[in-house]
C-alpha cells in the first residue's frame, strides 16, 4: 500500500469493507442497491453512489478478464489483486492480470503516459503467479510430463522439468474469440453454476506444448477452450477435439 502507516490501516480496512460487499454482489449473493446503502455504513469515510458502482464494475471486469475503462484507486486494484488470489486462486488472478492489464494499456493510449506504478503492481503479481505455477504444476501438463518420467508429489524439495512459455494474452483472447464453453461436450460453468463458474474454462493447446521446440509465438488460433474433463480425455487418448467430438457424439 501507499501512504504513511496511520493511513494504511485505516484505508485497507475500507478497501476490505468495499471489496467484500463488491465480491458478494459479483457472486450474485446480494443486490448492487443493497450494497450501496451498507457501504456507506461501514467506511471511515463516506463516497458516492458512482463511486462504489465503479469499484464494483472494476472487480467485475477483472475476474471476467475484461477491460474497465473507468478509474478507481490504484491501492484498491492492487488489493483487489491479492485478494483474487486469496479467494479465487492462481487462474482468476492470471485472469485479474489480463484485464488489468487492458486497463493499464487503455489508459496509456488514451493520456499518452507510461503507467509506470501500475506496471510495477501487474509485475509483482505476475512473478507471484511464476512462483506459484512453479511448485503447482499446472494440472494439464501432467499427461505430457509423465511421458518423460517426471513424477510429482508433496514435499518434493527439488523438481526438474522442461519450462514451456505460456502466453496469458493469448489465453484471453482466446476465450474472447471462442468463449467459454467447452468446444467438445458444450459445458458452459457459467450457465451450471451461475456467477461462481462465470468465465471458468481450461484452456487447450492444439499442438501439444511439448513438441514445442524453443521459442513459439502462441496465438489464440493456437488455443480452444476446454472443460477440465475433456482436457483430460485429449490428453490422456492424444486425440484432436473433433475426434473426441466423434466419440461422444458431438
Amino acid at each position: 500500500m501507499r501512504g504513511n502507516q496511520n493511513d494504511n490501516v485505516m484505508i485497507e480496512q475500507d478497501m476490505a469493507e468495499i471489496y467484500l460487499l463488491a465480491k458478494e454482489v459479483y457472486l450474485g449473493n446480494l443486490r448492487q442497491i443493497d450494497a450501496r446503502h451498507q457501504i456507506q455504513s461501514k467506511l471511515s469515510i463516506p463516497i458516492n453512489d458512482n463511486s462504489f458502482i465503479d469499484f464494483c464494475a472494476a472487480l467485475r471486469h477483472m475476474l471476467n478478464g475484461t477491460k474497465h475503462t473507468r478509474g478507481i484507486s490504484t491501492d484498491l486494484r492492487e488489493f483487489y489483486l491479492e485478494k483474487i488470489y486469496e479467494d479465487f486462486g492462481v487462474e482468476k488472478l492470471e485472469i485479474a492480470l489480463n484485464a488489468y492489464m487492458m486497463h493499464i494499456e487503455y489508459y496509456e493510449a488514451k493520456r499518452h503516459t507510461h503507467r509506470n506504478i501500475e506496471r510495477e503492481i501487474h509485475r509483482k503479481f505476475s512473478d507471484k503467479i511464476k512462483r506459484t505455477t512453479g511448485i503447482q504444476i499446472d494440472e494439464e501438463l501432467i499427461d505430457e510430463l509423465k511421458k518423460d518420467n517426471v513424477y510429482y508429489e508433496g514435499g518434493v524439495e527439488q523438481v526438474i522439468i522442461n519450462k514451456y512459455s505460456r502466453s496469458t494474452l493469448a489465453r484471453q483472447k482466446c476465450i474472447e474469440k471462442y468463449g467459454t464453453k467447452c468446444s467438445v461436450c458444450g459445458f458452459d460453468f457459467g450457465r451450471q453454476y451461475g456467477a461462481l463458474g462465470k468465465g471458468f474454462i481450461h484452456v487447450h493447446h492444439l499442438v501439444p506444448i511439448s513438441s514445442i521446440k524453443g521459442m513459439k509465438e502462441i496465438t489464440c488460433d493456437d488455443l480452444r477452450p476446454v472443460c477440465p474433463n475433456c482436457h483430460a480425455m485429449l490428453h490422456k487418448g492424444r486425440l484432436s477435439i473433433e475426434e473426441l467430438k466423434e466419440i461422444i457424439g458431438k
